[in-house]
């Protein structure tokens, strides 16, 4: 068994704190619990992305972006799914670990677990392959047209 560190035990009996006052019924502890919670949880984002050295900048490139020059839809996607976070590095760790790991609580308020660096490119990388000539035609085979809008833009 793993021994736990300091933050973690500490995590845990927080966690234990919660699930005694939703127990008991006091509400207003629970919501002081899940608040506290909360802002742990986002400071360990913070550090974790800090750590594994994942910026705004690393993530606005696509490793993968020699491709953009013959496939402009798929620099067009790319870049579409990172300005849906707000170009904000944690933001995507955070939202990127929920949709991989679902949420660790009934408020929705901590990932299961937070997604590694190499987990986030992989996601990033499939929503680049959509715009791909084959993610294309996966797409069309789902039932997905691309339509011409009034500007030069193309979407799905």
């Amino acid at each position: 068994m793993k021994k736990l560190t300091k933050k973690e035990e500490r995590w845990n009996l927080l966690k234990d704190a919660r699930d005694l006052s939703d127990y008991i019924g006091d509400d207003d502890i629970s919501e002081l619990i899940d608040h506290i919670l909360r802002v742990l949880n986002n400071r360990a984002l913070k550090d974790l992305g800090r750590k594994q050295g994942i910026t705004k900048g690393s993530l606005r490139s696509s490793p993968k972006s020699y491709r953009f020059h013959d496939n402009p839809e798929e620099e067009r996607f790319y870049n579409s799914i990172i300005d849906q976070f707000d170009h904000s590095s944690n933001s995507l760790i955070t939202r990127v670990s929920y949709i991989l790991y679902g949420t660790d609580d009934l408020m929705g308020n901590k990932a299961k677990q937070v997604a590694f660096e190499e987990e986030i490119q992989a996601f990033l990388l499939t929503i680049q392959w959509l715009g791909s000539p084959v993610g294309q035609s996966f797409l069309r085979s789902m039932g997905y047209e691309k339509t011409e809008n009034n500007s030069d833009n193309t979407h799905l």
